[in-house]
C-alpha cells in the first residue's frame, strides 16, 4: 500500500489525518527538524511496506536514528 497516496486521496475526500513528512535517503531531517514538525512520539515507516514492516514508534534522538536505519532497509522512501 502506497501511504502516502492513500494520504493524498483522504485528503482531497476531507477525511482528517495525522500531521505526516514524506522524505527520501537523500533528504533526511534532523531529529530536531522532525520532532518540531510532528511533536512526541512519532512514527516512522516505509512508505509502501504493509503489516507493520519497518514501523518504528520514535520518543528520542536515539530511537530516531534506529528507525531510520530498520526503515531505510524496506525502502528509501519514508513515510
Amino acid at each position: 500500500m502506497n501511504k502516502l497516496l492513500t494520504k493524498q486521496i483522504a485528503s482531497l475526500c476531507s477525511i482528517k489525518t495525522p500531521k505526516f513528512l514524506v522524505y527520501d535517503k537523500q533528504k533526511l531531517k534532523s531529529f530536531v527538524q522532525v520532532s518540531k514538525g510532528l511533536g512526541l512520539p512519532f512514527v516512522i515507516k516505509p512508505n509502501s511496506q504493509g503489516c507493520s514492516i519497518g514501523v518504528n514508534l520514535v520518543h528520542t534522538e536515539t530511537e530516531y536514528h534506529s528507525a531510520l536505519e530498520e526503515a531505510l532497509k524496506y525502502e528509501e522512501i519514508l513515510y
